[in-house]
Parts: structure tokens; sequence; C-alpha cells
């Protein structure tokens, strides 16, 4: 949903659309729902380093770190996917030949209700290239959320510095 505070930073301490309740909502959603997975991990007899949660469990996090990271992991990995989809989408609308070009590359390998899955993307080399083409025209990585240590701290016995600004 577009923020009208992104367009007008005045009205963003007001909260107008109620954008900020209801992601704080969302993510204390998040936050409970891994808190319980941690949970269940931290209680299992028999447990070896299988997954990334093992592995941080292992490592000595915290549930609140474990906690942050996830939301960070989830928050830029869905950032940069819906960016790059609609700059994919963008460019075949500015582009039609390419888009009917894919188009047709669609409809001659699939069905109108067949699901296309991640292994079917073998067979559909116009559309890989439309995706490596939005890739090499829009990255994605500016749009990642910048990181910066407010201030100097020390974490697992690393002297994080004191950064003055994100860029």
């Amino acid at each position: 949903m577009p923020n009208i505070s992104d367009f007008y930073p005045l009205f963003e301490a007001l909260d107008l659309q109620g954008l900020r309740k209801q992601t704080e909502i969302y993510q204390s959603q998040l936050i409970n729902i891994w808190s319980e997975i941690v949970k269940e991990k931290r209680q299992a007899i028999s447990r070896h380093s299988s997954d990334f949660l093992d592995v941080m469990i292992d490592s000595g996090f915290s549930d609140l770190q474990i906690n942050i990271l996830v939301t960070e992991l989830i928050s830029a990995g869905s950032d940069t996917t819906t960016s790059t989809i609609e700059w994919a989408m963008a460019e075949l609308l500015r582009n039609k030949g390419a888009m009917h070009k894919l188009q047709a590359e669609l409809t001659s390998k699939f069905r109108e209700n067949d699901i296309i899955t991640e292994s079917n993307i073998s067979e559909l080399p116009y559309l890989a290239a439309c995706v490596k083409e939005t890739l090499r025209l829009h990255s994605p990585t500016p749009f990642l959320i910048p990181r910066r240590a407010p201030e100097t701290c020390k974490i697992m016995n690393y002297t994080i510095q004191r950064t003055r600004s994100c860029l």
C-alpha cells in the first residue's frame, strides 16, 4: 500500500493510514511464531546442527538475536524480490516485442491452467534471459536495508565501531 508519509514526510509522526501500527502487529506475530519454533528447537533432546536455526542456537545466539536476524532476512529478501518483479513487469510493458516473445514461449510450453514450478525454468530460456536483463538493468542491491551501528558495541568478542552514516 502506498504510504502518504513517503510523499509528505510532515505526516510521518501521525501514521495517518495506520501502517506503522499494522507493521508492529505483523512483526509481533512473526516474533511470536519464531519464538515458539526456537523454544521447540532449544528443548529438543538430541539435536545436531542440521539447519540455520540449529547453528544459531549452538553458537549461543539469544532468542532476541535470532528474532531480529530472522526479521531482517525476511524483510530484505521480500523487498528485493518484489522490486525485481515490479521492474521486470515495467520493462516488459515498455517493450511489447519482448513481452509477446515471452508470452509465446510460455504458451508454447504450457497450457492455460498449468502450474509452472521451479523445475520448469530450464525449459524457459527467454524467461531466464528476461530475469537476468532485469537484474542487470535494475539491481535490487541499492534497495537493501541500510546497516549502521549508532554506537560502538561489542558482539561475540567483536568490536563494531559507530557508523556516522548509512551510505
